[in-house]
């Protein structure tokens, strides 16, 4: 409230859409220029809403986030301000006031503008004043503070001291009785806030220049730009107004046809700072001519911008967050420049040669990066084009090892400043020599130099080690869960330079040799695998025939790897990661030859640019650039193997284990588990959180008796890293009690209980690995390298041809004519095949959803699609082949042949359903794959869960168990005793599979479809809704493929019911008619004579069924009158109207149980309320509570703030946010399950406060929900419900005594 009366609560829209004080010419102004009253309400309400211009397919989540939070701060506030300061005067000239009105008026005033959370360092809050002090930093142009008393105050915006000043001034002014000195204080506020809009609108011009690409820079600008142009109009600037409002206020602007302008831009705002009263000397950013440069001294914002301002609380306190792909951030201190904001040297995928450009600023001390990421060709200026045409020292390496084709001299002396940093003396020689820039690189460029779009298009490994620590203990986020990802509190990009510094700056000091080794596994190691797969990059796009023969990436590789060593064998004197390979290799036996596989994949590589380069077509390109990245990959895993190596070494010294005795051997330990250990994170986060926990994060209280069970689940998740034991070999230090290392093949490994019998089925485990790569490359924002894994594949080699096994591959039947007449079903008349591909790049129905939506779509789309194609591909090609073996006479002498040849399929089937999750060591099933999968298993594993259905007695899914044994009898049939072929039984086993997992398809549409329709609410729940738009393309085309059947009349009717009721496009996504599609389900499941035993949904009745049916609030109309005996609660002080005595005794009854007892067995039974059925009358127990919360409590504030105060971690196949490994959503039972492992008081004392207590906060919102429905406003039910449950669950006891402690009295009967 603004005014001096009451204090009532006042919202942003009532802010947007209040009248202006006659004096507030800015608010008029806003109206004015869009011609439409209450433009601020229309304009934030449509960013937030995807309405109107924000309503397109291109405009993103954070986009409409940015642009609410810009307008929110720069237009609806600033306006306010001025309302309240025009009011806090007119109170002033009133002879009414007795001055407590007007200076809260002015305070109210002033804290639109800055805001509560200003008054710490820790909260720079997310209001005007940040604005200004965002610039400053980025300009290190911050003043010290006048009489500043918390020296995080030290230094701020000359704008903010001055407005802080105004602030004071004025109602020093207003006590004073000088009502006209406190309007020449609005004056001069409003002039400071007018030069704010100025300077961040040259800034983010400068921005856009600098990376027209950057949607984060586009959208800030453009939220900036949005609240000045109307200031303009207003004092008849509409010229220049109008020059800025083309080029960065008109939201999608076609950039291709009217190119962003800087230079107009910047004379617009040149020439309006005299008439806008422009302060020069406070601006950050110089604008030329009228202010000879500004007064901040900060030059353009490309040169030491520390990141793109997001107004949502970000590194420097505000909103002020560094997107992912921000091309300039601040690195550590050093007189060496920073890196740059956009410096490209090379060519742009669409120039030709002549086209060429250094970086935007021109001070050849800059990194520099080219075309498809890497390192510039040698020299400054000169680059990619002329990088073959000049001569180097090294014409050969590792002395005719390698013979590069250009001049890679600047790289071989990058390796070679390891060596001085190892034996630097101090910090700062040290740190001279890493951040030193010559020939437009340094060591630190080769982290800080790399640009997100190229690297995360290119290289697949910096994604997974970017994915990797930002979901570990040391990684964060914004607050949606997933944007601005961060590695110990930078950039994610910049990891590399983020661990370096943190080695440089350590507590114990500067050790040279252990900073130069962590730069070499980090930053060089990486680079060097950032040149090879540049190379297949530029092959591909076809930038590579755009240069001359002398340039090839792989030159730049090999200059890494072998550097300026000439000895293969005496490697003392290199600092290549040649020498530091051959130097563990020496403490390994058995293992592969790192060098030598590495020089011949080098080589190889550097062939294939060539041939390449002489590919004319795109598709010819396209083909050999795939082959080359395949060939990356392996020589990438050659890389990893010392990585490996170091990593067990290490670890076996900090356990003891051998006789080295490094100076610092906690930090190497800590090292080597960063440079390997992400790898994990893809495959299995489980394991990698507690191996980063316990060898990183807690690594000062690492137990030395845990070394062989580290060990044993490192090397049991091998394949993660695309490696095997055989590569790595055995420690010479291992005097035989250390855990054996042993690689999966069909002889040691279990499928959930099923022993394959082919080596083909063990590899086609591995497509987990992709699927799962997929899914997290999605939540990266690399939809390009995602689907490159999707098209080409990467983890799964078929034993049968030795290729590379592509997840879009095996969904597309190649031979058999049944699995291809099905597959077609999928393609036409519509393409349900494309929806895989669709939710991977975030197009068609997937074009508006965010990152973490489409990283579940897509996970179901291939589950559902490709992979239960392919399953079924595979059982069909086994029955084919088993037929003709068995018709054929000739083929019973080779019945040990025939049979080995159906395994393969019929074990592929299999595996292609369960995934590697589910594989166990078949000696150790406890060393297994504790993780969720991505497959059909999981999914209907999931299922049961949702829908309560799983078995009593093994807690799993009943349809799994029939799938096992079916394929396990399959089996059987094939192999039997070995004399006879049963194709008949496996033709059987084959059909009851197919229904089976067609019952787990069906409960998935009827899942979603459930929760996607919001009834009578009209809406539609959109994680949902493109959930049942997956399972319904998933589902359709089985049922398309009997649309011609005479047994099954309705087929065409239940097609139409599916594919009606659930539509989705790059428009909408709705779900209309569950019931009918549940009747459709249901005539799909008779005709085919699916097992209704085996499904979890209500399909059967043909009934909608969830799990939160049981909680049946959402139907109550009205509760019964109490009756008069009824009591009273909260020591009488409190008389319900309605009858709610059963909900009270139910829990009182449950409480008593859990509560009274020290017994944990019977507290977590009275919790899950076994044996009883008295929890609130039999509708919801104390975990359903918490675990029906997703449905029930999804729109409520309260219930949504723990949930994003406490996810920890992205599911990737559900949407949703984890916490503790679990459930986000489902928090408070995590909390009491794991409170009850220690005690059952404090899993009480949870029950009580977590569950029970956000269950009475769910009841009040649905009072006031009911309170707004005209049917049930006089339904008193919900709040006596909450009274009663706040009573009988032992909380108001807490309360009551809880009060005296913090000196509350009584009141009546209760405490107050």
């Amino acid at each position: 409230d603004s005014g001096g009366g009451p204090y009532t609560y006042v919202s942003l829209q009532d802010m947007a859409m209040e009248t202006n004080h006659a004096s507030n010419w800015v608010g008029a102004a806003y109206d004015a220029k869009w011609d439409t009253a209450n433009y601020m309400d229309l304009h934030e309400y449509d960013a937030m809403m995807g309405l109107a211009e924000f309503g397109d397919t291109t405009t993103t989540p954070t986009q409409r986030r940015i642009i609410t939070e810009a307008s929110l701060v720069t237009m609806t506030l600033h306006s306010r301000a001025l309302n309240g300061f025009y009011a806090a005067i007119d109170s002033c000239n009133s002879d009414e006031d007795d001055g407590s009105t007007t200076v809260t008026r002015w305070d109210a005033a002033v804290a639109s503008l800055s805001g509560w959370a200003e008054e710490d360092e820790y909260s720079r809050g997310f209001l005007f004043m940040e604005i200004a002090r965002f610039l400053c930093t980025a300009a290190d142009a911050c003043a010290e503070t006048p009489d500043a008393t918390d020296a995080a105050y030290a230094s701020d915006s000359r704008i903010n001291v001055g407005l802080l000043a105004a602030f004071r001034d004025g109602r020093a002014d207003l006590a004073g009785g000088d009502c006209a000195g406190a309007g020449g204080r609005v004056d001069e506020i409003e002039g400071l806030l007018r030069t704010v809009l100025v300077d961040a609108t040259a800034y983010f011009a400068d921005r856009i220049d600098a990376d027209g690409g950057n949607a984060d820079d586009l959208t800030e600008g453009y939220g900036i730009a949005t609240a000045l142009v109307p200031i303009l109009w207003s004092k008849d600037l509409k010229s220049q107004a109008t020059t800025i409002e083309d080029n960065m206020a008109t939201w999608n602007r076609d950039a291709a046809a009217v190119p962003f302008d800087r230079e107009a831009v910047f004379l617009a705002l040149n020439e309006i700072v005299a008439d806008m009263e422009v302060d020069c000397d406070l601006l950050t950013v110089p604008i030329d001519t009228y202010c000879g440069g500004g007064g901040g001294g900060g030059g353009a914002a490309s040169s030491t911008a520390p990141a793109v301002m997001m107004m949502d609380g970000g590194p420097t306190g505000t909103g002020i967050t560094a997107p992912t792909n921000a091309a300039a951030r601040p690195t550590s201190p050093t007189s060496s420049p920073l890196p740059p904001t956009d410096a490209v040297l090379g060519l742009d995928d669409d120039k030709e040669p002549e086209d060429e450009k250094k970086a935007s600023n021109d001070d050849v001390n800059s990194c520099m990066h080219s075309v498809d990421g890497g390192v510039p060709g040698m020299g400054v200026g000169i680059g990619d084009m002329l990088a073959g045409l000049t001569t180097g020292r090294y014409t050969t390496l590792m002395r005719g090892a390698y013979t590069p084709k250009g001049n890679i001299d600047h790289i071989v002396k990058l390796t070679t400043k390891l060596g001085q940093i190892a034996t630097a003396d101090t910090y700062d020689e040290g740190l001279s020599i890493y951040t030193t820039v010559e020939d437009g690189t340094s060591l630190q460029c080769l982290s800080t130099g790399n640009r997100w779009e190229r690297i995360t298009a290119s290289n697949p490994l910096y994604l997974t080690y970017m994915y990797g620590l930002w979901v570990s203990d040391d990684g964060d986020n914004d607050s949606d869960g997933y944007s601005d990802k961060k590695f110990d509190d930078g950039d994610i990009l910049e990891y590399g330079n983020t661990i370096v510094m943190d080695e440089f700056r350590k507590k114990t000091g500067f050790d040279n040799a252990l900073t130069a080794e962590t730069i070499r596994a980090m930053n060089i190691w990486m680079a060097m695998a950032t040149e090879l797969y540049r190379a297949s990059a530029s092959c591909r796009d076809g930038y590579i025939r755009k240069t001359p023969e002398g340039f090839n990436p792989v030159d730049h590789a090999a200059a890494f790897w072998y550097g300026d060593a000439t000895d293969a064998e005496d490697v003392d004197g290199s600092s290549s990661l040649y020498a530091w390979a051959r130097s563990i290799g020496m403490k390994y036996a058995d293992g592969g030859s790192v060098a030598e596989n590495i020089q011949s994949g080098l080589n190889k590589l550097q062939a294939k640019v060539e041939e390449c380069r002489g590919e004319a077509s795109s598709a010819g390109r396209e083909r050999v650039g795939v082959e080359m990245k395949r060939m990356v990959d392996e020589v990438a895993r050659w890389m990893v193997v010392p990585m490996v190596q170091y990593f067990i070494h290490h670890l076996a010294t900090e356990s003891g284990l051998t006789d080295d005795q490094p100076t610092d051997e906690r930090n190497h330990m800590v090292l080597y588990s960063l440079t390997t250990l992400p790898f994990l994170s893809i495959c299995d986060e489980e394991t990698f959180d507690e191996l980063f926990t316990g060898l990183v994060t807690e690594i000062d209280s690492y137990d030395d008796q845990e070394f062989n069970d580290n060990l044993l689940w490192f090397q049991d998740r091998y394949a993660c890293l695309g490696i095997t034991c055989d590569m790595v070999g055995t420690s010479v230090h291992d005097d035989g009690s250390w855990a054996e290392c042993v690689d999966r093949d069909a002889s040691n490994t279990m499928i959930a209980g099923y022993k394959p019998t082919s080596d083909e089925a063990v590899e086609m485990l591995k497509i987990d690995l992709d699927i799962s790569t997929i899914l997290s490359f999605i939540i990266m924002n690399a939809n390009d390298a995602a689907l490159d894994i999707y098209e080409n594949g990467r983890n799964a080699m078929s034993s049968r041809d030795a290729q590379i096994v592509a997840l879009r591959d095996v969904g597309i039947p190649a031979s058999h004519p049944e699995a291809i007449a099905l597959y077609q079903q999928y393609t036409s008349p519509t393409n349900y095949a494309r929806v895989t591909s669709d939710a991977i790049t975030g197009r068609g129905a997937f074009s508006s959803s965010s990152v973490l939506k489409n990283s579940a779509a897509a996970s179901l789309a291939i589950a559902t699609i490709d992979m239960h194609m392919n399953i079924l591909d595979n059982m069909y090609r086994a029955v084919t082949l088993c037929s003709e073996a068995a018709d054929d006479p000739s083929a019973s002498s080779a019945k040990s042949t025939a049979a080995e040849d159906i395994s393969v399929y019929w074990d592929s089937a299999l595996a292609a359903a369960v995934g590697w999750t589910q594989a166990d060591p078949e000696e150790d099933e406890d060393v297994g794959y504790d993780m969720d999968g991505y497959l059909l298993y999981q999914l209907a594993e999931e299922l049961c869960e949702h829908f309560d259905s799983c078995d009593d007695d093994t807690g799993g899914a009943v349809v799994n168990d029939a799938i096992l044994n079916s394929f396990k009898r399959g089996q059987e049939a094939i192999i039997g005793d070995g004399t006879l072929l049963k194709c008949d039984a496996l033709k059987s086993m084959q059909v009851e599979i197919e229904r089976s997992l067609q019952s787990v398809l069906v409960d998935n549409l009827a899942y979603h479809a459930k929760f996607a329709d919001n009834g009578s609410s009209g809406s539609t729940d959109d994680r949902h809704c493109l959930m049942a738009h997956v399972a319904r393309s998933a589902l359709v085309p089985l049922v398309r493929s009997h649309a011609d059947s005479t047994e099954w009349a309705t087929a065409d009717a239940t097609i139409e019911a599916i594919e009606t009721s659930v539509v989705a496009d790059e428009y909408r996504c709705d779900v209309g008619n569950t019931t009918a599609v549940y009747a459709a389900l249901k005539d799909y499941v008779v005709f085919k004579n699916i097992d209704c035993a085996s499904m979890g949904s209500g399909v059967c009745s043909a009934t909608p069924y969830s799990p939160t049916d049981n909680v049946d609030y959402e139907d109550h109309t009205e509760y019964d009158d109490k009756p008069l005996d009824h009591p009273l609660f909260f020591d009488g002080e409190y008389d319900p109207m309605a009858d709610v005595q059963v909900e009270y005794d139910a829990m009182a009854a449950t409480m008593q149980a859990m509560c009274s007892t020290n017994d944990v067995d019977a507290a977590q039974k009275a919790y899950l309320n076994v044996d009883t059925n008295n929890m609130l009358a039999g509708r919801v127990t104390l975990m359903e509570m918490s675990t029906t919360a997703q449905h029930v409590m999804a729109d409520e504030l309260q219930f949504s703030q723990y949930v994003s105060a406490l996810q920890d971690g992205v599911d990737k196949t559900d949407g949703t946010f984890r916490f503790d490994n679990k459930p986000a959503y489902e928090y408070a039972h995590t909390i009491t399950s794991d409170a009850l492992e220690t005690s059952s008081k404090l899993g009480c004392r949870s029950a009580m406060v977590m569950n029970t207590w956000m269950w009475i906060v769910h009841k009040l919102n649905t009072m006031i929900d009911e309170c707004k429905d005209p049917v049930r406003a006089t339904n008193f039910g919900a709040v006596d419900e909450a009274a009663a449950m706040w009573e009988a669950s032992m909380l108001y006891e807490m309360a009551e005594g809880l009060g005296p402690n913090f000196g509350h009295t009584k009141v009546g009967g209760m405490t107050f």
